[in-house]
């Protein structure tokens, strides 16, 4: 049992490495991350020779899948609620720069040579 879960966790974070370098979203991160240890168990289950249901029956992992889950977005879910009211600042690539520290320079355009400057 402490095989399969080290060889699920290696799958789970070999599929969310390949997202990372895809620039997914945190939910494609998730939900790849997800199909590849699933997927990999599968076929670690077949190289094996090991009935591809018993995945199914191991009912500890389909707890920690759900109590994940439901912790990862509820929590996300939550801080945001809060950021929202202004309870928790926000995230910071979210938040835009006061007027002041924006680009609001003068454009002044200076012509390369005399000939530019006649026309």
């Amino acid at each position: 049992m402490t095989w399969t879960v080290l060889h699920i966790i290696a799958y789970a974070i070999s599929g969310a490495f390949v997202a990372l370098q895809a620039k997914y979203s945190f939910i494609g991160i998730f939900v790849l991350g997800l199909t590849t240890s699933y997927g990999g168990s599968i076929i670690h289950n077949i190289v094996l020779d090991i009935l591809v249901s018993n995945i199914w029956e191991r009912q500890t992992l389909l707890v920690v899948l759900v109590t994940l889950t439901t912790i990862l977005f509820v929590k996300t879910a939550w801080i945001s609620s809060l950021s929202a009211c202004g309870v928790l600042p926000a995230n910071k690539s979210r938040i835009t720069p006061p007027p002041t520290q924006l680009n609001m320079e003068a454009r002044i355009i200076i012509p390369r040579s005399h000939d530019e400057a006649l026309r």
